[in-house]
């Protein structure tokens, strides 16, 4: 089968993991966006990713949108041009968070639900299968994080939560 599969890594840090896993396999196109100034700092794994983005702790939230929203969509026009994407896996991190203890960028929680909605967007234009993974996220506050974004997405009307800066979806 030649469909590729598009891995687009949103978390703090640097895919490391998934980029050695798939060292020698042709069909993963990834997607690095992570924080250059935090563990870890792999070299060959960094080589792997076909659309590697280090930032620095001092990338602002919109810096941060900027850069996804754009180089995502030309990372996967680019990857499907020849063949095409059979599945985007989608890692949410949302060590990105401002609040977080390790991931040391700064978004809000508005800023991730942001990139969540926009990175979806993106794949559902294309008509790509996608399997959001949710990592990273060392606060207290990642679940609802985590929670809010995911309703968004699937379109449910919710409660404003006193945890959050979100904005309230009206019934």
């Amino acid at each position: 089968d030649h469909e590729r599969v598009a891995y687009i890594d949103l978390d703090a840090h640097q895919g490391n993991g998934v980029s050695h896993a798939f060292l020698q396999d042709s069909r993963v196109f990834m997607f690095d966006v992570f924080n250059g100034t935090i563990y870890p700092s792999d070299a060959e794994a960094k080589a792997r990713v076909d659309c590697p983005v280090s930032l620095t702790g001092s990338c602002t939230e919109r810096e941060y949108l900027d850069v996804v929203g754009s180089k995502l969509p030309g990372f996967l026009d680019s990857a499907g041009s020849s063949h095409p994407i059979g599945l985007a896996i989608y890692n949410a991190g949302t060590d990105v968070y401002e609040h977080d203890a390790l991931g040391g960028l700064h978004m809000t929680a508005r800023g991730i639900a942001a990139r969540d909605a926009f990175v979806v967007a993106e794949l559902r234009a294309r008509g790509i299968p996608t399997a959001m993974l949710l990592s990273g996220g060392y606060s207290p506050q990642s679940y609802r994080i985590i929670s809010d974004s995911l309703i968004d997405l699937i379109g449910e009307p919710r409660l404003a939560s006193p945890r959050t800066d979100r904005l309230v979806v009206a019934p």
